[in-house]
């Protein structure tokens, strides 16, 4: 991994007039060397702060949806008639495609009312 970071840091970003707003030039020399005009970006320490207080929360990185987002869907399914243990079985049917694009479809619209209600 750092052999290719290392490559690709010394290669050049050639000038192309379809794209006239990047830098052109070797970017590890743009980001080290004082002689040339600074294209770092400050980091912004809030958002920091932020990211390592995410860091401390217990997240299972193979779950779809967060735990409460999930809860709040299936609810929202029983609610508009669809059993979500009805998805699980109805899986290995044939037909069962039609079923899945149905039920996106109808929490896809509850969730835009929900967030349109919101705002």
């Amino acid at each position: 991994m750092v052999s290719y970071i290392d490559i690709w840091n010394h290669h050049r970003i050639r000038k192309d007039l379809k794209r006239k707003y990047y830098i052109v030039g070797i970017p590890a020399f743009l980001y080290e060397y004082a002689a040339i005009k600074r294209y770092r970006i400050p980091v912004d320490e809030g958002l920091l702060a932020k990211l390592d207080l995410l860091i401390l929360l217990p997240i299972d990185i193979n779950e779809y949806l967060p735990y409460n987002t999930l809860i709040w869907c299936k609810s929202q399914l029983i609610e508009i008639g669809i059993n979500p243990l009805s998805l699980i079985e109805g899986s290995s049917k044939p037909d069962s495609s039609r079923l899945y694009i149905k039920v996106y479809c109808c929490l896809r619209l509850t969730i835009r009312r929900h967030i349109s209600n919101r705002n």
